[in-house]
């Protein structure tokens, strides 16, 4: 984090807002060079992910709470999962001395580079209780097999 230096201008003491002009230049700076992981959109959200691979197979767990298989698509070209989504929501109370409408909306894209060994024609996907899972399974040459050896 840098350190804020003092503004020395002549002037400052017939003008003391220069000290806070320095300050507020220096925190933009700052803010400038701070890396945003995720696209600043308010109608944008990221779904948490957990990848796992082990001998047979890759699972990508996704949490979707609220989204059904047909708000959900999952596309894998060029050996890279994409799985998109919008989630839609409506709320809407009427009394006889208020009324609330609420509503929101949020599109997602997450994309996830694949190994050269998953059998894309193979690949199941499922939503259950808000969490996506895909499991894209190995091909024989990725999965291997044991070699016994002989004792003589």
């Amino acid at each position: 984090m840098p350190t804020l230096t003092r503004y020395r201008n002549p002037l400052s003491r017939l003008w003391p807002v220069a000290d806070f002009d320095e300050m507020r230049r220096q925190a933009r700076r700052f803010f400038e060079d701070v890396e945003t992981p995720i696209p600043v959109d308010a109608f944008a959200f990221a779904p948490a992910l957990d990848v796992v691979e082990n001998d047979k197979e890759i699972v990508v767990t996704a949490e979707l709470p609220g989204l059904k298989p047909e708000d959900v698509t999952i596309e894998v070209d060029n050996n890279v999962l994409t799985m998109k989504g919008e989630k839609k929501s409506e709320f809407e109370k009427k009394d006889s001395q208020y009324h609330i409408w609420e509503r929101s909306y949020g599109t997602f894209q997450r994309m996830i580079p694949l190994p050269r060994t998953v059998k894309a024609d193979a690949i199941e996907a499922k939503i259950e209780n808000g969490v996506l899972v895909v499991k894209l399974p190995k091909t024989a040459e990725a999965v291997g097999r044991r070699i016994p050896i002989a004792a003589k």
